[in-house]
């Protein structure tokens, strides 16, 4: 298996990118494939959230891969505008990911 991939995060990019899987959460999902995914999507913001109780300015965290690919799906399939500070961010994890998984 190949190794996980580490990223780092600021503080507020962690902070609003766990707002923005919360928001997925509560949206009402139809299919399967984004139940699956809004339930992996789940699993990382517990874990993005439990770094986020130690206060510092940035965060390392070493994704599973799962996280990894969910974290990619969720840019190409919700977010898809790497303008914004979030997006690109994901755009970046959506490019290490398909380079990853090659």
């Amino acid at each position: 298996m190949k190794p996980k991939i580490s990223i780092t995060l600021k503080a507020d990019i962690a902070q609003a990118l766990a707002a923005m899987i919360a928001g997925l959460e509560s949206a009402d999902l139809l299919s399967l494939d984004d139940k699956l995914l809004a339930a992996t999507l789940s699993q990382f913001k517990l874990k993005l959230q439990t770094k986020l109780l130690a206060v510092q300015k940035e965060y390392k965290i070493k994704l599973e891969h799962t996280h990894a690919i969910a974290l990619a799906i969720f840019y190409t399939d919700y977010i898809a505008n790497y303008t914004t500070s979030v997006g690109n961010i994901l755009h970046k994890i959506t490019n290490q990911v398909k380079q990853h998984y090659q």
